[in-house]
């Protein structure tokens, strides 16, 4: 897409003051991962690590993403918030039954 390229350019142009928000994370987070640019790829995470964990589709998605770009605190955070009192609210995850067994075991 190129408006995501050109976000991207404006990220990685010297001196940028350019933020991750919730405009750009998810679409970004692909291209820092993509060009290994650990710093902006960081950012992302902390960002949605900052994120309330009170929408279970937020955190269904922060999951998938937290998979595929190898986000482990990111990972940990949402097998926590995730609503194990509700398998129903995890149809949409593709690993959900995993990570519904992994939240379990979590369970004192």
């Amino acid at each position: 897409n190129k408006a995501d390229a050109q976000t991207f350019m404006e990220f990685i142009q010297p001196a940028s003051r350019k933020r991750v928000s919730s405009d750009n994370v998810y679409r970004m987070l692909p291209w820092f991962d993509e060009y290994q640019i650990t710093k902006l790829k960081d950012e992302c995470e902390s960002f949605l690590l900052a994120m309330p964990v009170d929408n279970p589709s937020v955190v269904l998605r922060n999951l998938e993403f937290a998979k595929r770009f190898r986000l482990q605190n990111l990972r940990a955070r949402c097998i926590e918030a995730l609503p194990i009192d509700n398998i129903d609210e995890l149809s949409d995850c593709p690993d959900a039954i995993w990570c519904y067994v992994e939240a379990l075991e979590k369970v004192p």
